[in-house]
């Protein structure tokens, strides 16, 4: 049995969490806690004597600080140990402003990070395709909202991608099989950028190397090769000390936008609008069932 967590709410409205480690079931009562921060792995003894118990710890800041609360999950998650799931903060009792702050850092634990390694005048219709999907979100199944980063956007506004279950960083360009390069789209004049100079730019955009998530390739067939470019950067990304993410590839040509009809025009049917993956053999898949996932220390 995989580990999962989930929230449940009783008939009486009290909440709680269960977090199945895979053989056996913790329940937590969510109105006890402020933040409660689980960790699989849980191995060294310096680490069980850090959180008092090998199952969790419930953080309760001093003195109803956000401040205090805010640098408590920073340190949690600088650790180098087995990564960190942050599973539900209650901010109601901490002040309005840092609480905006932090709530934007979880937020993006549900929204999509989109960077393209270009200059924003050189994104092309990586731009559009992901502005589209913001305009299209009402008809796709988690209405995820889209945020664009490019080369020159102010600052390292990727130092502020959330954490925890289903964060994702998608990185936009055109690939091949087995090519250790992507390309800018086309007619824009933008120079191709090889994985490790993919990565300094993620870096240089504000990556933390303690991001927990996975990082999505929004590359035609980067799973495919030998090497696939999604393993080459994986690897590159764990030898710069990332270690907690994995690098998502797709199998075959990817198309970046939620669409609710197929290449040849036909309806797919369904309630939600997808992204979709043509195969080499021509069938046309949800995105979702086209992925291959890499990780750096294979």
């Amino acid at each position: 049995m995989k580990a999962s967590i989930r929230w449940e709410k009783s008939a009486a409205g009290t909440e709680s969490l269960l977090f199945n480690t895979g053989t056996d079931l913790h329940r937590v009562d969510a109105e006890d806690l402020k933040c409660h921060v689980w960790k699989f792995g849980v191995s060294s003894v310096r680490h069980r004597e850090k959180l008092g118990s090998t199952r969790g710890w419930p953080v309760t800041p001093d003195a109803n600080s956000a401040q205090s609360l805010r640098s408590t999950i920073q340190a949690i998650r600088s650790t180098r140990d087995s990564p960190w799931m942050i599973c539900r903060v209650r901010w109601n009792d901490y002040d309005a402003a840092e609480t905006c702050k932090l709530n934007e850092e979880i937020k993006m634990a549900q929204d999509r990070v989109a960077f393209i390694p270009w200059n924003e005048n050189q994104a092309g219709n990586f731009k559009t395709e992901y502005e589209r999907n913001n305009t299209q979100r009402g008809a796709s199944h988690h209405k995820r909202k889209w945020t664009m980063v490019y080369l020159d956007s102010p600052g390292t506004p990727l130092a502020d991608m959330g954490f925890g279950f289903g964060t994702r960083l998608h990185i936009a360009g055109h690939g091949d099989i087995g090519d250790p390069e992507i390309a800018a789209d086309h007619g824009t004049g933008g120079a191709d950028r090889s994985y490790v100079e993919v990565a300094d730019m993620l870096f240089q955009k504000g990556l933390q190397k303690r991001y927990i998530g996975t990082i999505a390739c929004d590359v035609c067939y980067s799973a495919l090769g030998d090497p696939p470019f999604a393993k080459l950067l994986a690897k590159e990304l764990w030898s710069r000390g990332l270690k907690a993410s994995c690098v998502l590839g797709y199998k075959g040509s990817l198309y970046a936008t939620y669409d609710s009809f197929y290449a040849d025009g036909s309806d797919m049917g369904g309630k939600y609008s997808h992204r979709m993956v043509e195969l080499d053999d021509g069938s046309e898949v949800k995105s979702s069932k086209a992925q291959c996932r890499f990780f750096g220390w294979t």
